[in-house]
């Protein structure tokens, strides 16, 4: 039984054929679709890179997958210009396929799934984001970014209504905004992608005395632009260091912060210092190493890292979307964009220390849920469904 499978992480092909990725999904990403299927063609756009430059990426490619190569497009602009070579490169993407899964939010999966529906394949859908807050007012820097904000949430809410079976990161806050049908013959659930088998920390104790000083950790893909709320952070920061509380900021991810930040952590004398991209072992040794995870995103669905920081032990501090929500305490929810009230949350929970110590000792109760076990029966079940869906079809 083979899976065609869509994926939002660009892939880069050395010389040698081999392919590699500069974000999370890499080859053990997609071993637990093998779980169930025997084989998965991933479909992807990919870049041909010298060999040098695959430096510190994962490696895709492996046993039991196969890459199908689409056109790479850089910005969305670019993606207009490609987007007839794409489609002619998907016509034959879906042949030797028994079922097809879909990441979504993502352009290159609403151009395969009226492929999909076209050769009656089962369609599954995993929901990982809301289109609409994808596409949030300066959250990217493009002229298309309103009209792409109105087509995604259009198709996304379209795929989950089409869709055989639709597993979302969320239990309610995406299902509500991108229902899925109510055919009987429908199968829906939730599953994160997270995965904190190594993330365990032990509760922090604050005492009972105001905190002088304050170890606060912010992670991310990547440090550039404002999607994830570094411009808030570092603000945020230079107003909790003027109320007399010392901070000390540990940025995880790739690229550097802006110069207009890295002018005010100059100006500040913020104490900030950037760690780059980090393997997991290391994110969590930088998390036992802090109090507080600080985490100002503009979208998310469900947030792996907040999570990971619960698991750890964190105390946590992040804007008020809808995924979140389900995650962590309105007390420690600041509305996206808004510097002034993030620090004020911080400072009152460094005025608070019982109540720092309260939050960490639930975050990691909380997190339990999310145990490897847990997520990996719920989304199996998921992926046993459109299997059996593909074996029925079967002559």
């Amino acid at each position: 039984m083979k899976l065609a499978l869509t994926t939002n992480g660009r892939l880069y092909q050395t010389p040698d054929g081999r392919y590699f990725t500069d974000v999370v999904y890499g080859y053990d990403f997609f071993r637990r679709y093998l779980n169930v299927f025997e084989s998965i063609r991933l479909i992807a756009h990919v870049k041909a890179i010298p060999v040098e430059q695959a430096a510190g990426m994962l490696r895709v490619d492996g046993d039991g997958l196969d890459i199908y190569p689409v056109p790479f497009p850089h910005g969305k602009i670019d993606y207009l210009r490609k987007y007839l070579a794409i489609q002619r490169r998907l016509s034959s993407a879906l042949i030797g396929c028994d079922a097809c899964l879909l990441r979504v939010p993502d352009q290159l999966a609403f151009q395969v799934f009226p492929l999909a529906k076209k050769a009656l394949l089962p369609i599954g859908l995993e929901i990982t984001a809301s289109a609409w807050d994808f596409f949030e007012k300066g959250a990217i820097k493009s002229p298309l970014r309103p009209a792409l904000r109105i087509l995604w949430d259009r198709q996304e809410k379209r795929a989950c209504r089409q869709a055989d079976a639709t597993c979302y990161v969320t239990r309610e806050a995406l299902q509500q905004r991108y229902p899925p049908t109510r055919d009987h013959r429908h199968f829906t659930t939730n599953a994160s992608s997270v995965d904190i088998s190594e993330f365990h920390g032990s509760a922090r104790e604050f005492g009972l005395r105001p905190l002088k000083s304050l170890r606060c950790l912010h992670v991310a893909g990547s440090l550039k632009g404002r999607a994830k709320g570094h411009h808030e952070l570092i603000r945020a920061l230079c107003l909790i260091q003027a109320a007399g509380v010392e901070t000390h900021c540990k940025l995880i991810g790739g690229g550097a912060l802006d110069p207009e930040l890295q002018e005010l952590v100059r100006t500040h004398h913020l104490d900030v210092e950037v760690l780059g991209k980090l393997p997991a072992s290391e994110i969590f040794a930088a998390m036992q190493a802090s109090d507080m995870l600080i985490f100002p995103s503009y979208r998310e669905g469900l947030p792996r890292v907040v999570i990971e920081a619960m698991a750890s032990g964190l105390v946590c501090v992040a804007t008020d979307l809808p995924g979140i929500r389900e995650l962590l305490p309105p007390e420690v929810l600041a509305p996206v964009r808004d510097a002034k009230r993030l620090s004020d949350i911080i400072l009152r929970l460094c005025q608070n220390p019982s109540e720092m110590t309260r939050l960490s000792i639930q975050n990691i109760a909380a997190a339990q849920e999310f145990a490897p076990e847990r997520i990996a029966e719920r989304r199996n079940t998921f992926y046993r469904y459109l299997y059996q869906k593909a074996s029925d079809r079967m002559p």
